[in-house]
């Protein structure tokens, strides 16, 4: 239902949408000056915090993507829609809104946190209410008047003013020199395009141990390469030839960091694979706030297409699934049971979907690092698979099937997210074997990544994840140590079999403790499976083959 004229006796002419058609009809508010709602939260938890108001008449302000299934139930209690058409809110959408309310209801995931992220729907309600007050799904409440949240927005907008203004002077006295370089550099470009000589720069955040051995495989093949790493990462994983933790520093000092860096790749190489989903130099990482606006990654991704440099995103995890999508793929996904702060900082989060379409739009290709993730990249994404180095293979140790009495078997999960990739059923399972078998479950996360070859080594079965039917680097690493795994494969994903065992999905728990118990009173099909394992992980993912995929692209 819609709003499309507001009369001052409090008719309003609407519309209800129904399969087809549109149905024009006249309503009338019950009460035009009470409450304003504005939801900033997600269909799940809106239900929620409008327990907390029922009963009360007024108005919602409805933005694109809602439920509308959800909006006729709330119809049908008495409330009004006024639809802004738009997936998120901005201080634009005040001009849908008429009259005056005596309160506003602003929906939000906790008030216990930082509220500064509701800026537009504050800019909204203080035009049109005398009280605001903040609702969480849980009944949590934080009430303020108008004048003090319309003076907290005012002073966040100007500091993001002097903020934007000092990036676009800083953007702007790197370009320049850049922009007056650039037929110079287009004519290296292409000359070393021509005798395949090009210089090739991994960057700039570290992922699963890849960005450092892939630099070095492309070296030892003839590619003049390097890497660089511009955040930390608490994994301990192989050094970068260039490593500069930017998340430390202050805005201020970062901005000039990120300046120098990215003007000397700029020089330097002529192809730059970003290793971490949209992140070029100047956007901020998912995980860290470093205040980077829109226009700085667009101002680099057409600085970049002028000098005429190849530039490549390689996308992982969930900063390129869309819910819709992937839910719609397979009912037994992760993504309907994604937490609400999960699904904020990722698929959920206008920002995030608005930069890696862009960053796809703009790329010269675009990888991601499980086939899954094809669905939603753009026409013409490849899989690009995670490469094993050599000397990690050839260190790993090999299964033995030999076996002391008595002594437990160790199963072997690796969890940085035990929501995500369903621990609980593991632990459920493990717990009702521990009656019959001497069992130890291992759940680490957070180690460095030596200590996880070294519990790799010492395990009896490896189990994986049970999110969207592919694998990680964690399974690869069980497979190359000659260990089962176990986890959830959906095989039509993938152009080759994957030799790990998967339980049926419909009925995980039950298929889950088959499977291991399978390999507990089986040591045959312990050794089959990790032999399997290590043949896929050579065939596969051994570094010599991921490196020369990858020089194909970078040669194409």
């Amino acid at each position: 239902m819609g709003i499309l004229a507001l009369y001052p006796d409090g008719t309003v002419l609407g519309f209800k949408r129904t399969p087809g058609r549109l149905l024009w009809m006249p309503l009338r508010f019950h009460n035009l000056n009470s409450v304003l709602l504005i939801p900033s939260i997600n269909d799940r938890l809106i239900s929620k915090c409008l327990m907390f108001v029922e009963g009360v008449p007024g108005a919602i302000l409805v933005r694109r993507g809602i439920d509308w299934k959800f909006l006729e139930r709330c119809a049908a209690s008495g409330w009004t829609m006024i639809e802004t058409g738009a997936f998120h809110y901005s201080r634009a959408d005040r001009k849908f809104i008429r009259g005056k309310y005596a309160h506003a209801y602003i929906f939000c995931r906790d008030t216990r946190g930082s509220l500064a992220g509701y800026d537009n729907a504050v800019s909204i309600a203080v035009r049109v209410a005398r009280r605001i007050t903040f609702l969480d799904p849980d009944g949590r409440r934080r009430s303020a008047s108008r004048a003090r949240l319309a003076s907290l927005v005012l002073y966040r907008q100007a500091r993001a003013w002097i903020r934007d203004t000092a990036i676009s002077g800083l953007l702007f006295a790197t370009f320049l020199p850049l922009l007056l370089m650039a037929p110079f550099l287009r004519a290296r470009t292409a000359w070393r395009a021509r005798f395949k000589t090009l210089r090739v720069l991994l960057a700039k955040r570290v992922h699963g141990n890849q960005s450092a051995p892939l630099a070095r495989a492309l070296r030892e093949s003839g590619v003049r390469a390097e890497s660089l790493s511009l955040s930390g990462h608490y994994f301990s994983y192989e050094p970068c030839d260039r490593e500069d933790n930017l998340d430390r520093l202050s805005d201020f000092r970062r901005l000039v960091r990120l300046a120098r860096h990215f003007f000397r790749s700029m020089v330097r190489y002529d192809v730059i694979i970003f290793q971490n989903n949209y992140e070029s130099f100047w956007v901020s990482p998912i995980l860290e706030v470093w205040n980077l606006p829109f226009f700085a990654q667009v101002f680099e991704a057409l600085v970049a297409r002028m000098l005429g440099k190849r530039v490549i995103f390689l996308f992982r995890d969930c900063s390129l699934r869309k819910r819709e999508s992937q839910s719609d793929r397979d009912p037994h996904v992760f993504c309907k049971e994604c937490t609400p702060a999960y699904e904020a900082r990722f698929c959920g989060s206008p920002d995030v979907r608005r930069r890696a379409e862009f960053a796809m739009r703009m790329a010269d290709s675009v990888l991601v690092s499980t086939p899954d993730l094809l669905m939603d990249a753009r026409a013409g994404a490849t899989w690009l698979p995670n490469a094993i180095p050599c000397s990690t293979v050839s260190a790993l140790p090999r299964p033995s099937n030999a076996r002391s009495p008595g002594s437990p078997f160790v199963i072997l999960h690796s969890s940085t997210d035990p929501l995500f990739k369903r621990t609980s059923v593991l632990q459920r399972v493990v717990d009702r074997l521990g009656k019959r078998y001497p069992i130890e479950l291992i759940v680490r996360s957070s180690v460095s990544h030596d200590e996880m070859l070294r519990l790799i080594a010492g395990c009896d079965i490896a189990v994986d994840q049970f999110s969207f039917g592919s694998y990680g680097n964690f399974a690869i690493e069980c497979m190359a140590a000659g260990k089962p795994v176990i986890g959830w494969i959906k095989q039509e994903f993938y152009p080759v079999f994957v030799p790990i065992l998967s339980p049926a999905i419909e009925n995980l728990e039950n298929d889950l403790e088959r499977l291991i118990t399978s390999l507990i009173e089986d040591p045959e099909l312990r050794r089959s499976a990790g032999e399997r394992g290590l043949k896929y992980v050579h065939e596969v993912h051994r570094i010599e083959q991921v490196s020369a995929r990858l020089r194909a692209i970078i040669e194409e």
